[in-house]
């Protein structure tokens, strides 16, 4: 799932936060792929479907799960801190600003 074919290509012409924008959108499209086609093609009930992401690819599979409710995931050392991964996203999916900037 965390694998791009893709990134690189991409990766030659942008740089700064539109490339890691491109890239993420770009890597949560192919996860979306995977589970859609494991879902459909092969059958496989969403209930049954783990999402299983290391590093990088627990932040994909985080991000393809929450557009598939009743899909597990089971994340290997994919945040340094869970409080950064909090700032990240509390604007965009809890509609707030966090207080504090702190780790």
């Amino acid at each position: 799932v965390g694998d791009s074919s893709w990134g690189g290509t991409v990766a030659g012409s942008l740089s700064g936060p539109l490339l890691f924008n491109r890239l993420r959108d770009g890597l949560v499209l192919d996860g979306d792929a995977v589970l859609q086609f494991v879902h459909r093609r092969l059958g496989v009930p969403i209930g049954k479907i783990v999402l299983l992401g290391h590093s990088l690819g627990g932040g994909v599979a985080t991000q393809v799960a929450l557009n598939h409710p009743g899909v597990a995931v089971c994340n290997s050392r994919s945040f340094g801190h869970l409080t950064t991964v909090l700032r990240a996203l509390a604007p965009d999916y809890l509609g707030v600003m966090p207080r504090s900037t702190k780790g």
